[in-house]
This record gives C-alpha cells, sequence and structure tokens, in this order.
C-alpha cells in the first residue's frame, strides 16, 4: 500500500496559540486528540521561516544546510533577494529522496523550493526587480503548467498575494492536488498569521482572528 505524508506549516503559530485558543480550533484539535502532540521543540538558529523550514525538509542545522537567513548578504541592495531558491540548499532534501525513491511529490508556498525538482510545486517567491511582475516570477519559479491549471481553477480566490486571499488559493489548490494527484509528499505553507504577526504585533487582534 502506497504511504501519503503530508506537512502543513502554519507559520508563526506556537505553543502559546494551542495552550490558549484550541477550542476555538477544531480541526487542530482533533488531530491533538487523535495524534500525538509534541509540547516542546528546540528550534534552529536562527528561528525564521526560511533557515527553520529548510532544517524541517533537510534534518540539519542551517549552518549544514546553508539557509542562515530569509535574505541574502546584499548591502548594496534596498530590498535584498531572499533565498528562494532550492539550488542553495546544501544538502538533499525529503523532496529529493523521494523522487529518487520514484514517489511523487508536491510543495505549495514551502520557502526555498523554487526551481525545485518536485512534480507540483507553486513556489513562495515575489518580483523584486522594476521589469518583473508577479505572474511571470511565479511561473518561472514554479511547475509552470500546474501553476496555469491551478490558476485557472481558483484564481478567483486570490489577490495576487494578498492574505487571506493566497492562503484561500493554495489551500484550494492543495486540497485539489491530494485528491486528483495523490502526491506521496506534499508540503504547505500557509503565511497568513505571519503576516498579520508581522504587520499588527504578534498579540494583536488581527493576529488572534487570523
Amino acid at each position: 500500500m502506497a504511504k501519503h505524508a503530508i506537512v502543513i506549516s502554519l507559520d508563526s503559530l506556537g505553543f502559546a496559540d494551542l495552550r490558549d485558543r484550541l477550542q476555538f480550533l477544531p480541526n487542530l484539535a482533533a488531530l491533538v486528540k487523535q495524534g500525538t502532540w509534541v509540547k516542546e521543540v528546540k528550534g534552529v538558529y536562527p528561528s525564521i521561516t526560511y533557515p527553520s523550514h529548510t532544517s524541517i525538509i533537510t534534518g540539519t542545522y542551517p549552518k549544514t544546510h546553508g539557509i542562515v537567513n530569509a535574505t541574502l548578504m546584499q548591502p548594496e541592495r534596498i530590498s535584498p533577494d531572499w533565498y528562494w531558491y532550492a539550488k542553495d540548499i546544501k544538502v538533499p532534501t525529503v523532496y529529493d529522496l523521494a523522487q529518487a525513491a520514484g514517489l511523487k511529490t508536491a510543495a505549495f508556498l514551502w520557502p526555498v523550493t523554487a526551481g525545485a525538482k518536485i512534480n507540483w510545486n507553486i513556489a513562495e517567491i515575489f518580483p523584486n526587480r522594476i521589469w518583473t511582475n508577479q505572474v511571470t516570477t511565479s511561473l518561472k519559479a514554479s511547475s509552470p503548467l500546474f501553476l496555469l491549471g491551478m490558476d485557472r481553477k481558483f484564481g478567483h480566490l486570490r489577490q495576487g498575494i494578498e492574505q487571506p486571499a493566497l492562503d484561500n488559493f493554495i489551500t484550494a489548490a492543495a486540497v485539489d492536488t491530494i485528491i486528483r494527484k495523490k502526491p506521496h509528499l506534499t508540503l504547505i505553507h500557509l503565511v497568513d498569521m505571519d503576516n498579520h504577526r508581522h504587520h499588527y504585533g504578534v498579540r494583536s487582534q488581527q493576529a488572534i482572528d487570523a
């Protein structure tokens, strides 16, 4: 029997959120009740999104996998580029190993997967040059035909990269892909809550609502 793994990252969700608000989160509460809840996790350093998510899929520390920050060291640029591209990861990832074993993979806004060898990939990336735009940048970094297909199906849900519309689009695309394509490994990164905490504060009402 084929086995399937789905990894869902709710960016910036912490232990305090689950401890204080699990009664408002019925799906997560069901997972806690029926599965295993690890209450203490030691994060990597630096404990920010891109190094952390790369450690999750490589099992190594940032000093080993090479993703040591969200952005590159580009002091000459007002807006430096990010570690968007999978080529910057210095060790094999779980999706590399899955591909080598003949398994199918999918990823939805998972950090540092632009240009990755993933069967169905919508990479997290944004245009960082005045002559580029979101559409062409995303198509080049992702699985282009797959992204176009998802946009035709669910594009009405999103408004560029604005939240929470982007998470709604990603969730619909991921669900559709899991049902129709049945990838052996699916990586999903949802960022609405993280977006609100950056903009309004960690304990803001907007973050709580998200």
